[in-house]
């Protein structure tokens, strides 16, 4: 192991003595792109070339050689280092031909407010000190002040990115010295032993409470000397961390230290790992350990019960914490769910009955987490079951109970509407959908209600009406009865002639005249207490014999007819030669001659009788046309046609609008005009007709008349 001392001089000294120079000459170490230097640099060893980096200096105002050497505070620095600042302000800059993150210094400071400021070219400078007299020191953001007499400290500047120029100032207020550490055995002389290299150990932080991890001492060099070499922990806070709860473990370069306590409050402590070997050489390596607490109180606020389906948002201090469910139970043993679901943003989904741990960590700007914990009981949640123990079938005005099994609260209702009962049996006397809500002693209730209906059955009104009443004719009875709300009834039809029928409308025939009650009565299947019944009184006709009209003799050509009987229905035989043969006094076209004619009347109640009249036309030779017309298609009076009478011939047939225009013409004694032009259905008007006509004799007659068009 290499030591720094004066090749001459040291070695002369007897064995004691070299190990109080090993103590005042304390190693230091810097790692640059992954090389590892130890050993001091002063004021007259550059520039000096390392590992292929160049490190040079220069510097401006009060700095001078500082030629004797310096300790204070177990910090040494050797002669010739910089006298920073001796007569007021100074600043020293090194220079690297590669760039690094990190630099240590030895700095010793004989008086009080000294300052030393650091900067680099690049990246943000943290400053941290190592070891030595840390409480005379004060750290303010880039600057390092003395507050203290003859005070010595090992400082590590460290950048966020890597640099090339580290410059040092000096306020000038007070002397003060200052020593860069950039060395090796390379560059100073060197005892017999092989040297052996410790990687540095960057500052441990941890968060209390948690356990300290092992942290790896990587030590390099000669197999040989790995093997002997002696490691020893010291603590400069016994309170705060025991030597005894420091292992070194591991063998040759693979050693750990290793914590068997977890520190119990926030601190810092300094630790000083002492490498020796079998002569006594020994190098130390500073360990900086932090314990970083949590900022402030983590508190929960939530119910601690709740119930299945119900989703509630939590509230957590500080508001930046993550939540979780640790060690669930679930209740029911059918359910594979957990009881509850959370979401990043502290919304609960309750989703079974169990018993679960809410867990709330937050990490605060040091990166420690604090946690807090509260236990939640998911409760399940009441069936809203309704029980009609006597059907779901209301008779008119009587009542039925719904009956819901016991909690501590219900809300009923009626067509999705609250009720005023709030007992466990509902008295229902209308009929609806009923409905119930159970709260139980939890405060839970299940929001899905059950619709139960109850159909009210009503009371049948009976009522019915008949079409006919005559003898040996079918009377058809209506039946008018409101039983749509009775459910399935029952008919009974009687009267007091020994008819009687179940059907819903049935059919009786009386063969004799006279009066006839007729009862219904109506049953509710359903509810047989519910019955009605309807009584009417028919008065049975027969039908009278028909008559032989008087005859009619006339020399019109359209003439009325009388019937001389009331009913509700007429038809005239042969219906062809009337304008309309369904009407009690229907105008008929007369034809030439003598003519049969029958009417059928039929009364109200159904019976008929059929009368006959004769007319006779005894007109002169002529012709003769019809003065109305109804071309609807029904096979009566439909054509207007030409009736000759002592005339054999038709010479022409022709028909004229109200303009003069020709509509129809025919020489056809058997065509008629139907109505139409070229297919058109003319107007109803009236129209103008011309006739010619010849006898056997030859001789000649024309006539003109006009006519009507109905429909």
């Amino acid at each position: 192991m290499k030591i720094l001392k004066n090749h001459t001089f040291f070695l002369q000294l007897p064995l004691i003595l070299k190990a109080i120079f090993s103590l005042l000459w304390v190693i230091i170490f810097l790692n640059v792109n992954g090389q590892t230097f130890q050993y001091e640099k002063g004021y007259a060893d550059f520039p000096f070339t390392f590992n292929q980096i160049t490190v040079s200096a220069y510097g401006s105002g009060s700095y001078v050689d500082y030629d004797n050497a310096w300790s204070g505070c177990g910090v040494a620095t050797k002669a010739g280092s910089i006298w920073l600042g001796a007569f007021g302000p100074a600043s020293f800059t090194n220079v690297f031909s590669q760039a690094v993150n990190d630099m240590v210094y030895n700095i010793n400071a004989a008086d009080t407010a000294e300052t030393f400021t650091f900067s680099v070219n690049r990246g943000n400078v943290k400053i941290i000190i190592l070891s030595g007299c840390a409480d005379k020191w004060t750290i303010v953001g880039n600057q390092l002040i003395c507050k203290g007499v003859n005070a010595g400290v090992r400082i590590q500047v460290h950048a966020s990115e890597p640099f090339t120029n580290v410059t040092i100032e000096h306020n000038g207020l007070m002397d003060g010295s200052l020593v860069t550490m950039v060395l090796d055995e390379a560059l100073e002389y060197a005892d017999s032993h092989v040297t052996i290299h410790v990687r540095p150990i960057p500052s441990q932080k941890i968060c209390l409470g948690n356990a300290i991890a092992d942290i790896p001492v990587i030590i390099s060099g000669d197999a040989t000397e790995l093997t002997e070499l002696s490691c020893i922990v010291t603590s400069s806070n016994q309170t705060f961390l025991p030597d005894s709860t420091i292992k070194i473990t591991g063998m040759n370069g693979n050693r750990l230290l290793h914590f068997s306590t977890i520190p119990t409050y926030a601190g810092v402590v300094q630790l000083q790992l002492t490498i020796s070997d079998r002569d006594g050489l020994f190098m130390q390596v500073p360990i900086v350990l932090e314990v970083m607490g949590m900022k402030g109180k983590v508190t929960i606020n939530a119910k601690n019960n709740i119930c299945k389906g119900e989703k509630v948002t939590l509230k957590g201090t500080p508001s930046n914490g993550v939540w979780s469910i640790n060690n669930p139970t679930i209740s029911d043993a059918v359910s594979t769910n957990l009881p509850a679901s959370i979401s990043t943003d502290g919304t609960l989904m309750a989703n079974d009955p169990g018993t679960l741990q809410l867990l709330y960590a937050v990490k605060d700007s040091s990166g420690c987490t604090g946690t807090a914990s509260t236990t939640i009981q998911v409760h399940d949640i009441p069936v809203n079951k309704v029980i009609a123990p006597k059907g779901t079938l209301l008779c008119e005005g009587s009542q039925l109970q719904l009956i819901t099994q016991q909690a501590a609260f219900y809300q009923w209702f009626k067509n999705q509407q609250p009720l005023q009962e709030k007992s466990q049996i509902l008295q229902v006397n209308t009929a609806g959908s009923y409905a119930v809500q159970l709260t139980d002693s939890n405060g839970c209730s299940n929001p899905a209600i059950v619709q139960v209906s109850i159909t009210g059955i009503a009371k049948p009104k009976a009522a019915f009406n008949f079409s006919t009443y005559c003898t040996n004719l079918p009377v058809q009875f209506q039946n008018l009865s409101e039983v749509n709300r009775s459910g399935p009834v029952k008919f009974e039809w009687t009267d007091n002639t020994g008819n009687a029928s179940y059907a819903a409308s049935p059919v009786f025939t009386y063969n004799k005249a006279g009066e006839v009650k007729v009862q219904l009565k109506i049953t509710s299947l359903v509810c047989p207490a519910l019955t009605t019944e309807a009584i009417k009184t028919i008065q049975i006709e027969r039908p009278d014999v028909g008559k032989q009209l008087p005859d009619i003799t006339t020399q019109q050509t359209a003439i009325h007819l009388q019937t001389g009987r009331v009913g509700v229905n007429y038809q005239w035989e042969p219906a062809i030669n009337f304008v309309n043969s369904n009407t009690a006094n229907p105008l008929l076209n007369v034809s030439a001659g003598r003519q049969q004619y029958t009417v059928r009347v039929t009364a109200a109640s159904g019976c008929s009788v059929t009368d006959t009249i004769v007319v006779n036309a005894d007109a002169n030779a002529g012709i003769y046309v019809a003065n109305v017309f109804s071309p609807n298609n029904d096979g009566q009076n439909d054509k207007l046609l030409v009736n000759l009478i002592g005339y054999n011939r038709l010479n022409f047939f022709r028909v004229y609008d109200r303009k003069g225009r020709l509509l129809f013409q025919t020489s056809d004694e058997g065509s008629g005009w139907d109505g139409t032009t070229n297919g058109a259905l003319q107007p109803l008007d009236t129209y103008v007709w011309v006739a010619e006509a010849m006898n056997d004799k030859g001789q000649r007659i024309h006539k003109e008349g006009s006519t009507t068009l109905l429909r």
